[in-house]
């Protein structure tokens, strides 16, 4: 049985009681939050991380895709535009290093915008009015079961919300008559769980930043192969000092070349980085909002609940 078709606990349906929850709980209509709606992942079709985190398999097809988009701008503009010419040869004369980098910062770049639009999806829960914010409501069984059918009247899905996922597990506690340090050994756990979740959906961004300079030094390395390698076969060969003189010439023009690998794969790992530090903060920052709600407006009105 679905959750709106659930009496409360006089008999009453759900919908038919909820005008009187809002009258006497001081409560909004607030947002109808579907998450499948409001999340683009569940719009999509596409299974949805936890929390902020992002899919992994969609994130990389769509980081392809702005690979491939970007390849195709460069390759315009190298044909275009003569002046560009030069800049464009950095991503297609320096050997697959230089698209991988291009790949892998992409695939970060999509990463971080669908978290933060995760992220303010997460953010609408405060809209929702469960629990209240108004003062003098106080959590017992009565008034908890309550609440929690005023949440399954809003949300869809609670447990797909920090926020949410927390009031419906310590709501459903107090309408079950637990006593408060229940209650708040249950938010504890909840926030340690939710804290582990957005720390693992960073995960794939750390290896990603590992992976970027990597990329850099490898096709610097490959670079400097090449060109010695070069300079080896020109000195068999060679007969006189002035076809030396020509040979040692491409071997400097052929280090510069492959320093320009690292210098664009630290470039990018440096952008990465400093947005990847960015969205982490917000998320803390969000989850700290969390904890503090749930104290102020959850444990705090379970307090008075004795031991049974």
């Amino acid at each position: 049985m679905s959750q709106h078709s659930q009496n409360s606990p006089d008999g009453a349906p759900i919908t038919a009681r909820a005008a009187t929850l809002r009258r006497r709980f001081q409560i909004g209509d607030g947002p109808q939050l579907a998450y499948s709606k409001a999340d683009f992942e569940a719009r999509l079709g596409v299974s949805p991380g936890r929390l902020t985190a992002v899919n992994r398999q969609f994130s990389f097809a769509v980081a392809l895709c702005v690979s491939c988009c970007i390849y195709a701008f460069l390759w315009f503009l190298r044909t275009s535009v003569p002046a560009a010419r030069s800049f464009c040869d950095l991503f297609f004369e320096r050997g697959w290093t230089q698209q991988a980098t291009v790949f892998f910062t992409s695939w970060a770049f999509v990463i971080l915008i669908f978290k933060r639009w995760k992220l303010a999806v997460q953010k609408r829960a405060f809209d929702v009015g469960v629990p209240p914010r108004s003062s003098g409501v106080v959590i017992d069984e009565g008034s908890g079961a309550e609440l929690l059918e005023r949440l399954y009247h809003s949300v869809d899905d609670p447990r797909k919300f920090a926020l949410l996922g927390r009031a419906e597990r310590s709501l459903h506690l107090a309408a079950h008559g637990l006593p408060a340090n229940e209650v708040r050994a249950c938010l504890k756990q909840l926030a340690e769980a939710d804290e582990d979740a957005v720390q693992r959906s960073f995960n794939l961004l750390g290896g990603i930043v590992w992976v970027i300079p990597v990329l850099g030094f490898v096709g610097t390395v490959l670079g400097l192969g090449q060109a010695v390698g070069g300079f080896g076969a020109t000195l068999q060969s060679v007969k006189e000092i002035a076809e030396v003189k020509n040979s040692l010439i491409g071997v400097t023009q052929g280090l510069s070349t492959a320093f320009d690998t690292t210098l664009l794969a630290l470039l990018a790992a440096i952008l990465v980085q400093m947005w990847n530090t960015f969205q982490f903060n917000k998320e803390q920052e969000f989850m700290a909002e969390v904890a503090d709600f749930c104290e102020e407006y959850i444990a705090e009105r379970v307090d008075y609940l004795g031991e049974k």
